[in-house]
């Protein structure tokens, strides 16, 4: 029936293959459903590696970044899947020559971690309102999400787990099934925005070296056979390892950087872990084991980041001082950290985790919102009057009835202003824009013969000849259930299309059939001459 839809995922600028778009990529490539599903990789060393390690029907949806195969794909893809940006699917340059793209396409936000400190900024209105679904692991955290971050009941998607715990959980098992001696200890530092050459930074560093220096540490350490990891957050200058090194008392202390590490594998070999305003204190409590908050300059991190919490829970829960963390360090007094505990699932379902159930979940949902896809058919929903304001509000009711919808224009004259959140808005060309693209589209295509239906349109005249060629080539291939026009020179563009994912067409009359005439000269001739099944009108007359 047509061609397949086309989803598309990535991460971290397509650099890592070991997120939350990679493991839920890789649970449901194989299946075969109508839905092509790749996933963009950088050719670094260890996605070859990861590469090497595919089947090879895996390895046929694996697209490398920024090659012609990667524009394509992103082109013509129907559902974009990211665990940061939308720059983690973008192409970014064709061979010399950079390229900027923007995101026109529905995007779901998978994240990379479960919310429940830092806040972040994504609004509901972001990607020029394509957000249509962000992913929230979190259980209390919702509310916050519609206050703060502006975003609608219905683009908000409880997945409960994040798709990469399904090897988070499988690690575990594997390390822990065999006895070691000692404690693993690992200490994961995330970024701050004031980091630089200020007293705040000269501060936090005086506290971190006043841990790595404690002899109190050292001497539990060699005593328990233990050993101590500190991991740096990837936007930490890697200097900094050389100059924490020379303040440890002993070679039990290691240093790593997240960006040349598996950080799964870290979280599933330690026993505690220190963190301070990172996610991966959900991702070490899931797995039962305990988390120590070292903050020690709680003060100076909120002045430039809010939080999804009270400052008091926090302080309830976590260290400011190198004394304290050293002393709950070598005298074993940590726990299972009652902050991340309450913000999870009461009961860990670990055989649902590694079967890899919540992806399944995840993707059943997307999956059947993605082949019941509704798309209208309009002159220029950018713009305004009273059919563009009655389909934005029945578009944003059908979104909340949780249908992935799209307004598809003529053109585009103006950007958008207060549109449903998550809406895909598709303009087939802009009348305004100075974009080369644009200009081809309106310039190149000048021969008559193209306006096809629009030739009986009373605003025949303010489009260009491309936008009648361009409807017709994409009701040939779109990839809808359900398609509506809203205008009488479209319905005749409705009725030849011949895609074969549409399963139902609607006619929307708007006007008198006196003012049909006036409007559009010979529609109604050319209408007596076709089968329109389901339509209906505004009017009485």
């Amino acid at each position: 029936m047509g061609r397949n839809f086309i989803w598309l995922f990535g991460e971290n600028l397509a650099a890592t293959s070991n997120n939350n778009s990679y493991y839920f990529w890789k649970q449901v490539v194989r299946r075969r459903d109508g839905i092509d599903k790749y996933i963009v990789l950088e050719k670094n060393a260890a996605n070859k590696e990861t590469y090497a390690s595919l089947s090879d029907k895996e390895k046929s949806f694996v697209v490398w970044k920024n090659t012609v195969k990667h524009f394509k794909i992103y082109l013509n893809a129907d559902m974009y899947f990211v665990s940061l940006s939308y720059k983690d699917i973008t192409p970014t340059k064709l061979g010399f020559f950079k390229t900027d793209f923007f995101i026109e396409k529905p995007l779901i936000y998978l994240q990379h971690g479960t919310l429940g400190i830092k806040a972040i900024e994504y609004k509901g209105y972001g990607y020029n309102n394509n957000m249509f679904r962000f992913l929230y692991y979190n259980k209390n955290i919702k509310p916050t999400l519609m206050d703060y971050n502006k975003f609608k009941d219905y683009q908000l998607y409880y997945g409960i787990y994040p798709p990469r715990y399904i090897e988070l959980v499988k690690r575990h098992k594997a390390y822990h099934a065999q006895p070691h001696n000692g404690k693993n200890i690992l200490w994961f530092m995330t970024w701050r925005e004031y980091l630089g050459d200020n007293y705040m930074t000269q501060m936090l560093m005086h506290q971190i070296k006043g841990v790595l220096s404690s002899q109190k540490l050292a001497d539990y350490l060699d005593k328990t056979n233990s050993v101590f990891t500190v991991c740096l957050h990837q936007f930490f200058d890697e200097e900094k390892i050389e100059e924490f090194k020379e303040c440890a008392k002993t070679d039990r202390i290691k240093f790593i950087h997240s960006h040349k590490t598996d950080v799964l594998d870290e979280l599933a070999k330690n026993d505690v872990l220190i963190t301070d305003y990172s996610s991966v204190g959900f991702d070490f409590t899931v797995l039962n084991k305990p988390v120590i908050l070292y903050q020690p300059d709680l003060k100076n991190y909120l002045a430039k980041r809010n939080l999804y919490c009270e400052v008091e829970e926090l302080e309830q829960c976590s260290y400011t001082k190198a004394r304290q963390l050293v002393d709950a360090i070598a005298d074993e007094t940590y726990t299972i950290n009652p902050f991340f505990k309450s913000r999870l699932p009461e009961e860990i379902d670990y055989d649902f985790i590694e079967s890899g159930a919540h992806i399944d979940r995840m993707y059943e949902e997307f999956s059947a919102i993605q082949k019941n896809k509704v798309t209208f058919l309009g002159y220029n929903f950018y713009g305004v009057g009273g059919t563009v304001f009655a389909t934005r509000s029945l578009a944003e009711a059908l979104l909340e009835k949780n249908y992935l919808v799209e307004l598809l224009s003529l053109k585009c004259t103006a950007k958008p202003k207060e549109m449903p959140y998550g809406l895909q808005l598709t303009a087939l060309y802009k009348a305004n824009s100075r974009r080369k693209i644009e200009l081809l589209k309106r310039g190149f295509f000048r021969w008559k013969g193209l306006y096809g239906h629009l030739d009986c349109d009373c605003s025949r005249q303010n489009l260009s000849p491309y936008a009648g060629m361009a409807m017709r080539k994409k009701l040939e291939n779109i990839n809808s259930k359900t398609v509506i026009s809203t205008r009488e020179s479209l319905h005749l563009f409705l009725n030849d299309a011949t895609s074969e994912k549409i399963e139902e067409k609607i006619y929307f009359f708007h006007c008198t059939a006196a003012l049909v005439n006036e409007l559009f000269p010979d529609i109604v001739n050319k209408m007596e001459k076709i089968d329109i099944g389901k339509a209906v009108f505004v009017s009485e007359e």
